[in-house]
């Protein structure tokens, strides 16, 4: 069954031990479209072979078919702490880069040791959305946190740096988080760009991974 690697930040990791985070947004392969978004619609995603096809608001004729570089609807995702598999000074770390379109590590590496495996999530669905489209729920399932006070709700974590106000709602949350992660998207998301949304979930058995 094919699968891919996603090496995660500590943080991140811990939200998808503590079933937190359900989803992730990429903009990995869509750069051509979200060079000028708004000069393009989306007409058609295909989630069993992992393709969504654009139309030009200019020119309806021509259409652009990607790929999405984070495989399809079934595909096995290989989520691991990051920190755990690299030193600074090692190789990896050199080609370690922060995905611009979500706050995971990525390593370009080919081959990683089972025993470092962290935890398995099959991918559910996969579409492609404009990040202001982004609804409340949608928020939660990012993974942001609430604020409680025994069991009751006081707002949502605000991650913008020395912050003393909690956010409102967890869209509102989510955007400071993606603030903070992604200081060179702070124009591009004024832009309303296009991302991958993946939905991931646990696998049913060891046996599926």
């Amino acid at each position: 069954m094919p699968y891919t690697f996603l090496d995660c930040a500590p943080s991140i990791v811990q939200a998808f031990l503590q079933n937190r985070k359900h989803l992730t947004r990429r903009s990995k392969g869509l750069d051509l479209i979200n060079q000028h978004p708004r000069n393009w619609m989306l007409r058609e995603m295909n989630e069993l072979e992992g393709t969504a096809t654009f139309i030009s608001r200019k020119n309806p004729q021509h259409a652009q078919i990607i790929h999405c570089p984070y495989g399809q609807a079934g595909d096995r995702v290989c989520i691991r702490n990051a920190s755990a598999h690299t030193q600074p000074g090692h190789p990896a770390d050199q080609k370690a880069r922060l995905d611009q379109s979500d706050h995971h590590l990525f390593l370009e590496a080919h081959t990683r040791p089972q025993d470092a495996v962290e935890l398995w999530r099959i991918i559910r669905h996969i579409h492609v959305s404009r990040i202001l489209e982004i609804t409340e729920e949608e928020a939660r399932d990012e993974g942001v946190e609430p604020v409680l006070d025994h069991g009751q709700s006081l707002g949502w974590v605000n991650y913008a740096p020395h912050s003393t106000i909690l956010c409102g709602t967890a869209r509102e949350s989510f955007f400071s988080l993606w603030n903070v992660l992604h200081d060179s998207w702070l124009q591009q998301t004024a832009n309303n760009p296009y991302l991958w949304v993946i939905r991931l979930a646990p696998l049913s058995s060891s046996s599926e991974v």
